[in-house]
């Protein structure tokens, strides 16, 4: 095998393995040993150059990037194992987030008495006690008018069906008429619900809740009047007539309204 200058085994003819300097600088191939070290200026050649030792050993980590060695030049980074190049500083990796801060509930307010969802959510009613309308149309009191002239069956026929209907009282007015879209009127009992009794006003009667838990009504001047308990008389207008449990409201055409209490 070939020998440099610096008596390093090459297997390249032209340039030592270990040193790189020019392989023409060696001694015949039929020399042996290493030629004697030159001495003074007169030397040919500088010192020999310090690979960086022994090739790296296979089993470490690289020392820039820790990636494991598996031969001279890194595989990640491409650091040559046998350089004496102090190791590339190590980036920090940045800091984790920290966790989300959970929301801090809401103080519970201890200034005064607590009072149930419930309590707050219900509206204020002076009634006690529960009140239920019902609605039916009465053929004795239609066939009653139709034989006092007050009523032409050729223009406003008896319905041949009408349903009961109960409607729970509720709040301080419970408003009896005709509602209309077109005018805003939304009556508690509406009579605009088929069959429609055509003889009653979009505002015909309130009724009107008392403190000790009763009612009264009261026309406020219906075009047809209303009338209570089957008297042929009209209550009289924007007058409060107390009412009791299952007195009758006659309106309209053939309505009578029944007030149930319990």
């Amino acid at each position: 095998m070939p020998t440099c200058a610096a008596g390093h085994n090459s297997t390249d003819d032209e340039y030592c393995d270990v040193c790189g300097i020019r392989m023409s600088a060696a001694p015949p191939s039929g020399s042996v040993g290493r030629l004697p070290p030159p001495t003074g200026p007169s030397m040919a050649f500088p010192p020999p150059v310090d690979p960086g030792g022994a090739p790296a050993p296979e089993g470490g980590v690289c020392a820039d990037c820790q990636f494991p060695v598996t031969g001279r030049f890194c595989e990640a980074c491409g650091r040559d194992h046998n350089s004496t190049a102090p190791p590339k500083p190590q980036v920090p990796e940045p800091a984790p987030e920290p966790p989300p801060v959970p929301p801090v509930p809401p103080v519970a307010d201890t200034g005064g008495p607590q009072v149930p969802a419930q309590a707050r959510s219900q509206p204020s009613n002076p009634i006690t006690g529960s009140w239920t309308a019902v609605v039916t149309a009465d053929l004795a009191y239609y066939r009653s008018q139709v034989d006092r002239g007050e009523l032409d069956p050729g223009a406003i026929a008896f319905p041949p069906y009408s349903p009961q209907r109960q409607v729970p009282m509720y709040g301080s007015r419970i408003h009896i008429g005709r509602g209309s879209r077109s005018r805003g009127i939304s009556p508690e009992i509406d009579l605009a619900t088929p069959p429609e009794d055509p003889a009653v006003s979009h505002m015909h009667a309130v009724l009107i809740a008392k403190p000790d838990g009763s009612w009264a009504l009261v026309d406020p001047g219906s075009a047809n009047g209303t009338m209570l308990n089957g008297s042929p008389d009209l209550v009289p207008v924007n007058t409060e007539i107390p009412v009791n449990d299952r007195d009758r409201i006659y309106v309209g055409a053939w309505t009578v309204i029944t007030l149930r209490r319990g």
